[in-house]
């Protein structure tokens, strides 16, 4: 099946949650696309979701965090993705003095800020206007919620048999106690949140 041939799918996501291997699968199993140019991590809903069946697939913010520090990019690849994210490029820039955001994860956890704004990533998409409708996924839950979004997309729900889910490397309660509480802290005004929803929803 060539490129051109292929539907297209829209997915939109903090990152650091299975973005690539969902990717790979849409590709490669169910014979899809992503939307040509289509950012990922745009951050508040666009004109053409009003036409498109967007899915917001994410994750607990604390593991996401962490998946993101041990990446071991350059401080400009994590600054790119901040910007994408529509975050605070300066603060970030400024609490990563050491190059990496692996090798700065303690001082970077100290200031307490998320300058990544995970949060409001999210709000940018669950606040939007009535004629759109958005489907949020909890990458922890995506096996189970995978068929509805194949279905979303005008596919094959039953494709969903052939993905395959992996726990996360990254887990924030196999940090040291200290690391946990300044996790915790960071984001927990966004877990409380995220906790009380289902882990797949329309809105």
């Amino acid at each position: 099946m060539s490129d051109a041939e292929r539907p297209y799918y829209f997915l939109v996501t903090p990152g650091a949650c299975g973005t690539v291997g969902l990717h790979g699968f849409l590709h490669q199993h169910c014979g899809m696309q992503m939307l040509p140019g289509w950012n990922t991590h745009t951050r508040g809903v666009p004109k053409l979701a009003a036409i498109n069946k967007f899915v917001y697939l994410y994750s607990d913010p604390r593991d996401a965090l962490l998946s993101q520090a041990r990446r071991e990019a350059l401080i400009d690849v994590h600054a790119k993705h901040v910007r994408n994210m529509g975050g605070d490029v300066a603060g970030f820039m400024a609490a990563c003095i050491y190059g990496q955001l692996g090798n700065d994860l303690r001082r970077y956890l100290a200031n307490g800020v998320d300058f990544f704004d995970f949060e409001g990533h999210f709000d940018s998409w669950l606040n939007h206007p009535d004629h759109v409708n958005v489907m949020f996924v909890k990458y922890e839950e995506l096996p189970q919620h995978l068929p509805a979004m194949l279905e979303r997309w005008g596919q094959d729900p039953a494709l969903a048999a052939g993905f395959e889910w992996k726990p996360r490397q990254s887990n924030w309660r196999d940090e040291n106690p200290i690391d946990q509480t300044l996790l915790e802290r960071m984001f927990y005004s966004h877990i409380q949140r995220i906790e009380s929803l289902d882990g797949c929803f329309v809105c």
